[in-house]
């Protein structure tokens, strides 16, 4: 088993900032700026239980091959103090990787959250833990605890790269990853998005549909690139 104690440090203003937001007004943000790495986990990956607050912070990676729990194990004790633990299993279905113990221990050491492409177990005994948790879903039966994976090591979700350091942005609309070394530029992007979002609902809403007679007429709520396309082609 591979294990790294790089623990970077992101700064708390940022994540402060990303709280505000939506992960798909930041799904938006990346989009807007063409990047590559981060991106939209799965859609599989659900919340355990209904989360009312979205959930922010810097990742420590762990990857959890073949059906083994132990790196979580050693992760949740050493590597979890406000972080986010996102945990690779290979989408792995024989059985669930932490039950309610696990959550309980990773819950009272100071972890943000934990996410994996994986099961759970003991789902009643995590109910009401400060400790949002995202899975594919619930399975009885316990993992093994062989010695392989790694902690804050580099694992892929779906198809997206995740390294220690990245930051996760999860809501009930699904989950994103965004990359530390742009995670200035991807707020400041998403901001502008939110705030031109804002705008535009506002006029939504205050529009007169009883006064709309054709397509034209509603160009001024439509997105951009659908009012554009309706004045050439329409």
């Amino acid at each position: 088993m591979e294990i790294f104690n790089n623990i970077t440090i992101v700064s708390s203003e940022i994540l402060q900032e990303f709280e505000k937001l939506s992960s798909s007004v930041v799904s938006d943000a990346m989009d807007i700026l063409n990047l590559e790495h981060g991106g939209c986990l799965p859609h599989t990956i659900r919340p355990l239980h209904n989360y009312t607050k979205t959930l922010v912070g810097p990742i420590t990676t762990v990857y959890a091959p073949e059906g083994t729990s132990l790196p979580v194990h050693l992760a949740m004790a050493t590597h979890v103090q406000n972080r986010v633990l996102v945990i690779a299993t290979d989408n792995y279905k024989s059985c669930a990787f932490l039950g309610d113990i696990q959550a309980h221990l990773a819950a009272l050491n100071g972890c943000k959250g934990i996410v994996l492409d994986g099961f759970v177990r003991d789902k009643d005994g995590s109910q009401g833990l400060d400790l949002p948790i995202y899975c594919t879903g619930t399975y009885p039966k316990r993992p093994g605890k062989a010695d392989l994976g790694g902690i804050n090591i580099p694992i892929t979700i779906g198809n997206i790269e995740i390294q220690s350091g990245d930051i996760l942005i999860a809501d009930t609309d699904g989950i994103v990853i965004i990359p530390q070394a742009y995670a200035s530029t991807i707020l400041e992007t998403a901001k502008k998005k939110d705030a031109s979002d804002a705008e535009r609902l506002k006029r939504v809403k205050e529009f007169n549909y009883n006064f709309a007679s054709n397509i034209h007429d509603f160009t001024s709520i439509l997105t951009k690139d659908v009012a554009e396309y309706i004045k050439k082609h329409m």
